[in-house]
């Protein structure tokens, strides 16, 4: 955010992956961005809800909000792109040597898989943000209207806010306060038209993501299940081991004890002869 209170969004229009490099720089490169991608998500959520505590739409806001959007759809097709593409180079890759499957490959595999996976939540919650941005557009323009005096029902309501025109909001009003309530409603319009616009474009995407980790999933979940039963053996193992350890403990303790036992008995029964003959 620079000294006048705008988000600068830093398109990384240079941004280059390594093409020959090492795999990990290239998966570093691409949780940066993601990183990124998460800060525009959790801004644009921000600037939804102080736009929606605004009396009207403030234009330095909504700056602010295009900004936002503009660095998630870049960063967000970007990551798309490149995510794909080390998913056609690992195929390829396997393809092309079928009989050899290393642990590396299947180290980049699941890095691969996971950050997709992590790229797909992420739009999940950028899609389910605007939708509740876009339904609490609909309760206000409802709530302003009313309390102007214009009685709409949701459906009405909704009618207005799907209508691709304005025109319908340019009416022969004689109450200042009802043309304040429609002006806000027109440009809260707006906003929910760049939205849908906005989503229509991040859709495409969304899918090529879900269909991506979907067809991965399930080796994902395998490769978990895997991690997880190894991680519980070696959990087990190591109960095991401490019991073993104890138990060796305890009879290493009891043959101790019954040898301190043995010579404190025939300690004693040796003392009782010696006091015998010497009585004697």
């Amino acid at each position: 955010m620079d000294d006048n209170g705008f988000i600068e969004i830093d398109i990384e229009s240079n941004i280059d992956f390594p093409q020959s490099g090492s795999f990990f720089a290239e998966i570093d490169e691409i949780r940066n961005l993601m990183a990124k991608l998460s800060d525009d998500v959790a801004s644009m959520k921000m600037q939804f809800r102080s736009i929606l505590a605004q009396t009207t739409v403030d234009g330095v806001e909504k700056e602010k909000l295009d900004d936002c959007m503009a660095g998630i759809k870049y960063r967000s097709d970007l990551l798309r792109k490149h995510l794909l593409a080390m998913k056609q180079n690992a195929k390829k890759t396997e393809s092309d040597d079928k009989q050899t499957v290393t642990i590396g490959k299947r180290i980049q595999q699941y890095h691969i898989e996971a950050l997709s996976n992590k790229l797909s939540n992420l739009l999940e919650i950028l899609n389910a943000a605007q939708l509740n941005y876009r339904a609490q557009v609909a309760k206000r323009i409802k709530r302003q209207l009313e309390i102007a005096g214009e009685h709409m029902t949701e459906e009405e309501v909704n009618t207005m806010i799907d209508s691709k025109s304005s025109i319908i909001f340019n009416r022969n009003i004689r109450s200042s306060q009802l043309k304040s309530a429609f002006d806000d409603a027109n440009l809260r319009h707006n906003e929910i038209l760049n939205l849908e616009a906005s989503i229509k474009e991040l859709n495409h995407l969304y899918n090529d993501m879900n269909f991506l980790v979907h067809t991965q999933g399930e080796r994902v979940d395998r490769i978990d299940q895997n991690a997880s039963d190894a991680f519980n053996y070696v959990t087990d193992g190591s109960q095991q081991a401490r019991i073993a350890v104890q138990y060796q403990q305890e009879v290493v303790h009891k043959k101790l004890y019954y040898s301190i036992g043995c010579f404190v008995i025939i300690g004693f029964i040796l003392i009782i002869l010696i006091i015998y003959f010497f009585v004697k």
